[in-house]
């Protein structure tokens, strides 16, 4: 969860400074670059962690989602630059 943070601190920080920011302001792209290995690491390590009991998924499963909604984020948000095409 620490690389999940991490991950998730850098994108609200860039979003705090680009809306209240009057001058240059960090771009999406750089918080997708700079949060992406994070979620990856993360995630690794979320999956190498999954044990065979029943409630230890129960536990995977946050670091698991939070990780994983954080790689594919660049998708999901509107107005991600170049990720979209555009």
């Amino acid at each position: 969860m620490i690389f999940a943070t991490s991950g998730w601190a850098v994108f609200w920080c860039s979003a705090i400074w680009d809306r209240l920011s009057d001058g240059w302001a960090p771009s999406p792209e750089l918080a997708y670059w700079i949060s992406t290995p994070l979620a990856l690491a993360g995630f690794a390590m979320a999956v190498f962690t999954i044990r065979s009991q029943r409630s230890w998924l129960l536990f995977v499963s946050v670091p698991l989602c939070a990780n994983g909604f954080l790689m594919v984020l660049p998708w999901v948000l509107p107005g991600a630059g170049g990720l979209h095409g555009q």
